[in-house]
C-alpha cells in the first residue's frame, strides 16, 4: 500500500512526463490493459467494503493526499482518530483485497 501511495503522490504533484516517440514504438497488450482494469475494480470493490469513516480517511489521506490535521479537520475529529481510522482502514483493506483476489482465482 505503501509503493501505491508513494507511486501515486510522486504522479500527482509532478505530473507524468510522456515520450511521443516511445509510445509510437511501444504497443500495449490487452492483457496488460484487462489487469490494469480488474485491479482498479478490486480497489474500487474493496473500497466499498469499508465502513464510512474508514473509506473517507483513506480518500482524503492517501488518494486526495490530506495531511492528518487537514484530514482531522473535514472531518470534524481529532489527529490522533485520523491516524488509529487510517491504520484500521489500510489493514482492513488488505484483508478485503486479499479475500476478493482469493475469490476470484
Amino acid at each position: 500500500m505503501n509503493i501505491i501511495r508513494d507511486r501515486w503522490r510522486k504522479k500527482k504533484t509532478r505530473g507524468t512526463s510522456i515520450d511521443i516517440d516511445s509510445i509510437a514504438q511501444t504497443k500495449v497488450l490487452s492483457d496488460d490493459i484487462t489487469d490494469i482494469a480488474n485491479r482498479h475494480l478490486l480497489i474500487r470493490r474493496s473500497l466499498e467494503k469499508l465502513n464510512e469513516d474508514q473509506r473517507k480517511v483513506i480518500e482524503l489521506r492517501i488518494i486526495e493526499g490530506y495531511s492528518v490535521s487537514e484530514t482531522a479537520g473535514l472531518m470534524g475529529i481529532k489527529a490522533g482518530n485520523v491516524r488509529v481510522l487510517q491504520y484500521r482502514a489500510l489493514k482492513n483493506l488488505v484483508i478485503i483485497m486479499n479475500e476478493e483476489e482469493n475469490h476470484h482465482e
